[in-house]
C-alpha cells in the first residue's frame, strides 16, 4: 500500500465502473479524492465520504433512451473544470468521436478514434485513447484482411497533402465481420495543432482479403470529432 497522505487526486468518471474503482484505491491509500460525476458536481472526499458515495444509491442511473443527452457538450473553456488527463490509469471514459467509411468493390471499410478533448485553436492537441474499425462481411475467410492505423501530418494547409510520421498499430488478420473491433495500440498519438502551420490526424487504412489491389483508407481528423460521451 502506498501512503498518500496529504495529497490530492482527481478521477472522473468516478461514479462507477473503472473510475470507482481506482477513486477507492486512492482513498484507501490516504489521498483526498476530487471526482467529477456525469452531473458535473465536483468534491473532494475522505476514504470514509468516499465509501459512501460508491455505493449503490450513489450511482445516478443510466439514460434509458437514446435520444436523452445525460451531460451537454461543453460550449466554453468554462464549462470544463477539469483538464486533459495525462496518466491512462486514470482515463475512465472519453467524451469525442471521429468516424468515417470508404468502400472498395461495394465492399465498406468503417474506423474511429476517441478522445477526451477537442482541439479549438493553434497550440491545442487531444490524446487518441482509442481507434477501432468495422469491416464488412464477404463470406469465406473472415480473417485475411489487414488493417494499418498511421499518425499523419499536414503543414500550410490540404494542397500540401498528408506526410506519414509514425505507426500507431496494424492487425494483420483483421476480423471481418461487421463489426466494431479495437485496434491494437502500442501508444497514444494526438491530433490536433501543435503550431500555427500544422495539423496532426490519424489515417486508418485497410487491404481487403490481402489483396493489395483491394485498397481504401480514410483520415480523421479533429473537424470529425463529435460529442459522444
Amino acid at each position: 500500500m502506498t501512503d498518500l497522505k496529504g495529497k490530492t487526486a482527481l478521477v472522473t468518471g468516478a461514479s462507477r465502473g473503472m473510475g470507482r474503482a481506482i477513486a477507492q484505491r486512492l482513498a484507501a491509500d490516504g489521498a483526498l479524492v476530487t471526482i467529477r460525476k456525469r452531473s458535473a458536481i465536483v468534491a473532494t472526499l475522505s476514504a470514509l465520504a468516499l465509501t459512501t458515495l460508491a455505493g449503490p444509491a450513489a450511482a445516478e442511473p443510466e439514460p434509458t433512451s437514446v435520444g436523452v443527452q445525460a451531460e451537454p457538450e461543453p460550449t466554453s473553456v468554462g464549462v470544463q473544470a477539469e483538464p486533459e488527463p495525462t496518466d491512462v490509469g486514470v482515463q475512465a471514459e472519453t467524451r469525442y468521436r471521429a468516424v468515417r467509411t470508404c468502400s472498395v468493390d461495394g465492399r465498406s471499410f468503417s474506423a474511429d478514434l476517441r478522445t477526451y478533448g477537442k482541439p479549438t485553436g493553434t497550440g491545442d492537441e487531444t490524446t487518441v485513447w482509442t481507434w477501432g474499425y468495422n469491416i464488412e462481411s464477404a463470406g469465406g475467410n473472415t480473417n485475411n484482411s489487414e488493417v494499418w492505423a498511421w499518425e499523419v501530418v499536414n503543414h500550410y494547409g490540404d494542397q500540401y497533402g498528408w506526410v506519414f510520421a509514425g505507426g500507431v498499430g496494424r492487425d494483420f488478420s483483421a476480423t471481418e465481420d461487421g463489426a466494431w473491433h479495437k485496434g491494437p495500440q502500442p501508444y497514444y498519438p494526438f491530433i490536433g495543432f501543435p503550431n500555427s502551420s500544422q495539423e496532426n490526424a490519424m489515417r486508418i487504412s485497410v487491404m481487403f482479403d490481402g489483396d493489395a489491389s483491394k485498397q481504401c483508407f480514410v483520415t480523421l481528423r479533429v473537424s470529425d470529432l463529435y460529442w459522444s460521451p
